[in-house]
């Protein structure tokens, strides 16, 4: 599709003046209308939404906190990920996703503080910010409604239990 290396991907998803949610669903959306065919797949559609952790070795990361790993029963350093995937009947494909910290505040020694960086107010970077200390339930709605804002309308929503 396009011919290039990784750099200038990584470099468009660092740069916090692009809205890269909204071209991701752009994206989709246009893999989603060339793949699709003019009659309705017979399987069921459905949103995927799921939690997973992401352990974080260090202990300054901006916004990090303890947050509890249900598989090994533990708290870890890190955030929880909130992760939306679209499922047509036939294949997945990542849609959306939010980091969540946990109530839990990671102690640091006296001297030194968790990092915080100064960011212009009206910047996408400040929006998503502001997500980390929402619960994963008021999240999930926001994952879903803007799912649904941008055409991708399912049959099902599928949830695990938290």
């Amino acid at each position: 599709m396009i011919k290039c290396n990784k750099t200038p991907f990584y470099r468009f998803f660092q740069d916090s003046f692009f809205n890269w949610r909204k071209s991701v669903y752009k994206l989709n959306s246009e893999i989603e209308s060339k793949c699709s065919t003019d009659k309705k797949s017979e399987h069921p559609t459905a949103l995927i939404i799921d939690d997973s952790v992401l352990a974080k070795t260090g202990r300054r990361i901006e916004g990090v906190t303890k947050v509890h790993d249900h598989v090994t029963n533990k708290f870890v350093i890190g955030f929880k990920l909130l992760a939306l995937c679209w499922f047509n009947g036939s294949y997945s494909r990542f849609l959306d996703f939010s980091l969540v910290a946990e109530k839990r505040k990671v102690k640091l020694t006296r001297n030194k503080s968790q990092f915080n960086k100064k960011r212009d107010p009206k910047s996408v970077v400040t929006k998503r910010k502001k997500e980390l200390k929402k619960d994963k339930i008021t999240l999930a709605c926001q994952l879903f409604t803007e799912a649904v804002k941008n055409k991708f309308i399912p049959d099902f929503l599928l949830t695990d239990s938290w």
